[in-house]
């Protein structure tokens, strides 16, 4: 019993003293909105200065603090929120605060991501030149399916060369084309060169491309999946782009074409909160090529055939029906619909935060045949095992589903021809050597399944208050395959009786590190100092197996057992990097800034003797309006210059470029397989090496505006191109360490605060200009690519230059085309067409481009205009689209021949319709456009419901929104009423214009 009273007495005791205390205790709640468009700010940190004793605001930017009566009449509340300046507020005995955030326009306080090794910091004390986008800057409302499409216009110096292709890559510059692998002649797999492409990190994990090294040469359909559409935009907290040496060297030798760092989301203590987004849209093709109708086609195939002395009754009955008009376009094409939908739920405590999402996108092309489907996962886990041992937990897999067939590449066929035959099968085009594009439709095969996933696990353990050890192992692993059947039913696989292929592609990465960070301590608080170094150790794979089959006796048992003649092939692809790697940045007194790195790598890939190299960096920064003697200017609030010198490599080439290859085939002997020589060894061949020199400055004026400058030169020593080898060899060329180039330029950015208030306006104007150039070439090497591509390897000219023949007119005498040949015009037929006698036309790259991002708020609605513009650029089309009337007779061709030359003195760039007569000129400065234009690239509405209409839902905020992309572009090379031009010769596949519209709702 006694045991029992004492049991008592001490929860009695315990729970009077709890009362007390809590008698004592005084709860302080209020709200955090942003002073520009008084919106509630979800995840402000909220700190009671002295203590420490921290909690974050919900999503309707409301917050609870337990403080005790003594911090309540002294203390102070610390408001801290990133890209917002900091607020203190004394308490003063009060129970409810409200506070405004002001936007932060002095970017030096912002913190950013400057790398996946150490910690974010504030913007003063990076020496390097970095861009950082957060999730608002990303407009993840935009109907995108992948994140890189996302980046166009949106910061300075980087150049997105947007692709029309669902579910296609991108090809990002940043800083201009840091290799020649645009230049490469040969169609040999493993003569592929450098990739141009940046290095992106997800979360510490970098997501390599897919390797491009042996594939065996019998996959002719294979199709690789974008390696970023494993990445829902919506998990994305922010994007740093990292451009120069400073910045990108502990990266070493994998980041000379600049790395992307995307950090995602993560979950914050406090209640926990769900977000549930949905939006639909439809997409139609705008800019469409305007191809010749039937009697249009009609007419000018019969003119054709009369030109080359045939009888009027051969012409008409050659020249097909007068009557048909097909539109293959329309047939092949439509609106397109799309919706996507995602969830994510996120919490904790102190001691673990969680957020899980998920996200269902699924989107047809406006191609028919094309549609995609994909489904995200993402899950984060923060946890403190101890007071000094933390772990992080990422894992993020993805599904996907595509189908790809392409039928718009039959769409210039001769329209004049029907779809159908009398009996309602379908016409099959035997004359025209080209398939039917509504049976490849209906009757083939291309559908892809993939998977990916990327994850990571970390653990961190602080031995001392200022050293942390840490250790992570993450992976980049995707798989794809791919089922494709050509049925004899059409001309695609009727000459073979059905044509099966499968192919199955796995990708599998997994990098792994242990790294030290240290941050002494200094009695003089003046100098600051941190520190890291560490070990990284990456693998990396891909395993492909292909198979075909030809000959099915029934084309619906098209599995490739059923065929008659079956081969397969199979190939593995394996490297390997490591790595020592450090840094360190000293600061004193917050005004003067520098930081070291270094990293020496080791890659598989190069010859055994010169497989290793050390990339460093050194960058300073210094705050001159923090000087005694900057002047007390009003205007200028802030001012700080930067610079920084560097070395950074390129390893992406595929796994054996130096290693020679052999092919192993059927044809043996004895029962054995024999084997041959595929590719050339070069044992030489090593790492590019990239001389990074930046200078920099950031200047705010006014609390209101801030402008970045940069101006900067990449010299690029060793860069890999394929040169030619006698043939006696066995091969024809090989891939070296040839070229010298350089990129040199600058870029540019200004954000302003053009209005507050109740209306604000926030803008953003950024602006890149680079100029490129091969400074030299071993032993005088020159190489010219296909005539149709029109790029060139040759010293003093630019890497993206294009190379071919100046045109000189239409000859009004006699209707031939005439060029510009040593000086003189002469007529085509006459013209030495070798492209390396060409000349240079002009650069693609342009010479000025980049985005006018605006952003206004009027209470609860929010208006975002882009605007894109590109200026300096040229435009080469492709030749087959007009082709001068060569074969005519077999294709349609863009309505601009209908300006061709008919008689003696017509005046045309158009030449007189011939069968097989007009000799073939693609790379003419005939078909070179300006490349200048303005775009109204993106215009989204949104509105947050009052909070009065919700107050049957309690801590909710609803948003809808509607999005227009693609709305209007200006091109300033115009083209003649209702001819085509660089506005309908632009994209592959004619680019979407999509209506979107939506909802969020945060609980």
């Amino acid at each position: 019993m006694s045991c029992i009273a004492n049991y008592f007495n001490a929860f009695f005791y315990l729970t009077v003293n709890v009362q007390a205390l809590q008698a004592q205790s005084i709860s302080i709640k209020g709200v955090v909105i942003a002073s520009d468009d008084y919106q509630p700010l979800a995840g402000v940190t909220v700190q009671l200065k002295s203590l420490g004793k921290r909690t974050v605001t919900d999503t309707m930017g409301r917050y609870s603090l337990t403080v005790t009566p003594t911090d309540a009449a002294k203390d102070v509340l610390l408001f801290t929120y990133v890209g917002f300046s900091k607020l203190e507020t004394k308490i003063n005995n009060r129970t409810n605060i409200n506070v405004q955030l002001q936007r932060n326009v002095d970017g030096l306080q912002e913190v950013v991501v400057t790398n996946s090794y150490s910690r974010p910091k504030r913007k003063e004390e990076v020496v390097g030149s970095i861009v950082t986008l957060s999730d608002k800057d990303l407009q993840a409302n935009r109907p995108i399916e992948t994140l890189d499409k996302l980046l166009e216009g949106l910061a300075a110096g980087v150049q997105v060369q947007p692709n029309t292709e669902l579910g296609t890559p991108v090809r990002i510059n940043i800083r201009g084309q840091n290799s020649l692998s645009s230049l490469s002649l040969s169609n040999d797999a493993a003569q592929l060169t450098t990739s141009t492409q940046p290095l992106f990190v997800v979360d510490g994990v970098p997501i390599l491309e897919p390797q491009r090294g042996d594939i065996p040469s019998l996959i002719t359909n294979q199709q690789l999946l974008n390696p970023l559409a494993s990445i829902n935009p919506d998990d994305i907290e922010s994007i740093s782009i990292l451009k120069d040496a400073a910045a990108t060297s502990i990266y070493g030798n994998n980041a000379s074409n600049g790395v992307i760092i995307i950090t995602t989301k993560k979950g914050r203590a406090g209640r926990t909160k769900v977000n549930f987004g949905y939006n639909a849209g439809q997409s139609r093709s705008i800019n469409r090529i305007k191809w010749l109708s039937g009697p249009e086609y009609y007419t000018l195939l019969y003119e054709m055939y009369i030109n080359e002395g045939r009888s009027p009754f051969d012409a008409e009955r050659l020249a097909g029906s007068r009557d048909i008009n097909t539109n293959w376009f329309e047939l092949t094409n439509r609106v397109a619909n799309f919706q996507n939908a995602d969830f994510d739920i996120s919490g904790g405590n102190e001691n673990t935060t969680f957020r899980f999402s998920a996200s269902y996108l699924q989107q047809q092309a406006i191609q028919l045949g094309n549609d995609y489907n994909r489904v995200n996962l993402n899950l984060r886990v923060d946890h403190k095992l101890s007071k000094r041992l933390s772990a992080t937990i990422n894992f993020a897999p993805s599904f996907l589903t595509k189908n790809g067939l392409n039928a718009y590449s039959s769409v210039p066929i001769a329209p004049n021809v029907p779809v159908f035959n009398a009996d309602g099968s379908y016409y099959a085009f035997s004359n025209l050597g080209v398939p039917n594009p509504i049976a490849i439709l209906n009757q083939n095969v291309n559908q892809h399944e993939g998977g990916a996933l990327n994850g990571n696990l970390r653990l961190d353990y602080k031995l001392f208050d200022n050293l942390t050890i840490s250790t992570s192992i993450g992976t980049n692993s995707s798989v794809n395959k791919q089922n494709v059947f050509f049925s004899p039913r059409n001309a695609t696989g009727s000459p073979s009786n059905g044509r099966a292929i499968i192919y199955d592609r796995q990708d599998f990465s997994w990098i792994s590190f242990t790294q030290v960070n240290y941050v002494p301590k200094f009695k003089n608080q003046l100098h600051k100092l941190d520190m890291v170094g560490g070990f990284e150790a990456r693998h990396q794979s891909a395993k492909l197996l292909t198979g075909q089959g030809t000959g099915f006796t029934y084309y619906r048992l098209n599995e490739l057992s059923n065929a008659a003649t079956r081969n397969a092939a199979s190939s593995i692809n394996i490297n390997r990097t490591t790595s020592f790697y450090g840094q360190a940045g000293y600061s004193f007194a917050d005004k003067y800034f520098v930081t070291l790195s270094s990293r020496l790598d080791a890659a598989s890939v190069f010859g055994a003797s010169v497989n290793s190299t050390v990339n460093s960096a050194i960058g300073g920064g210094w705050v001159l309006s923090k000087e005694s003697f900057f002047p007390k200017w009003k205007a200028i609030t802030s001012a700080r210059i930067r610079a920084s010198y560097g070395t950074t490599g390129n390893s992406r080439i595929g796994s054996y470029e130096a290693r020679g290859l052999y092919t192993f085939n059927n044809e043996g002997y004895n029962g054995n397989a024999s084997s041959a020589l595929r590719s050339a060894p070069n044992p030489n061949l090593g790492w590019e090496r990239s001389y990074k020199t930046n200078l920099g400055l950031d200047i705010t004026l006014a609390k209101r505006f801030t402008i970045t400058l940069d101006v900067y030169q990449n010299i690029v020593d060793d860069a890999i191109s394929s040169i030619n080898v006698p043939a006696e060899n066995g091969f024809t060329s090989v891939l070296a360490n040839i070229a010298k180039m350089r990129n040199r330029g600058w870029d540019a950015a200004i954000n302003a605060q053009i209005l507050t208030g109740a209306f604000t306006w926030n803008s953003t104007l950024n602006v890149g200009n680079n100029r490129s150039t091969i400074l030299s070439v071993k032993n005088d090497f020159q190489r010219y690519s296909s005539t149709q591509a029109a790029t060139v390897l040759r010293t003093g000219v630019s890497t993206t230059a294009i190379w071919g023949f100046q045109f000189a007119g239409v000859d009004p005498q006699t209707g031939y085309e005439m060029y510009v040949d040593d000086g003189k015009v002469v007529r085509a037929d006459s013209l030495d067409r070798s492209i390396a006698n060409g000349v240079y036309l002009g650069d693609r790259l342009p010479k000025a481009q980049g985005g006018f991002i605006n952003n206004f708020s009027y209470k609860g609605f929010t208006l975002t205009v882009n605007i894109l513009y590109s200026f300096g650029g040229k435009f080469l089309m492709d030749y087959n689209l007009e082709n001068n009337g060569r074969n005519l007779q077999n294709s349609n061709m863009s309505v601009n021949l209908l300006d061709r030359w008919q008689r003696t003195g017509d005046i045309t760039d158009m030449p007189r319709l011939r069968l097989i007569g007009n000799p073939l000129v693609p790379a003419s400065s005939k078909y070179i456009f300006n490349d200048d234009y303005l775009k109204l690239s993106n215009i989204s509405l949104a509105y947050v419901l009052p909070a009065q209409w919700l107050k049957k839902l309690k801590n909710n905020r609803i948003t809808v929104f509607g999005n227009v992309t693609n709305i209007a572009y200006i091109y300033f090379d115009k083209s003649p009423a209702g001819r085509n031009g660089i506005r309908e010769y632009k994209f592959r596949f004619p680019e979407a214009q999509t209506w979107t519209a939506g909802l969020r709702w945060s609980m």
